[in-house]
């Protein structure tokens, strides 16, 4: 969505300009539970990653096949 000149330029009573969190879209519980999600998700396909190549290589012996 455009964001138009003045919502650009919000300002609080004293007149400084209004500043957002990097963090604050982790006050949504719900964007909390799939950014975990895919962090989790991230993670498991590095290991799975590391444990096929170890596999291979364990029932090989054999680094070219491994690569």
């Amino acid at each position: 969505m455009p964001v138009s000149v003045d919502e650009a330029r919000r300002t609080t009573p004293d007149g400084v300009p209004t500043r957002r969190s990097r963090w604050g879209v982790f006050a949504n519980r719900e964007f909390r539970g799939i950014a975990l999600a895919q962090v989790t998700s991230e993670c498991g396909d590095q290991i799975a990653g590391l444990a096929v190549a170890y596999f291979v290589y364990t029932r090989s012996s054999n680094a070219f096949l491994t690569a």
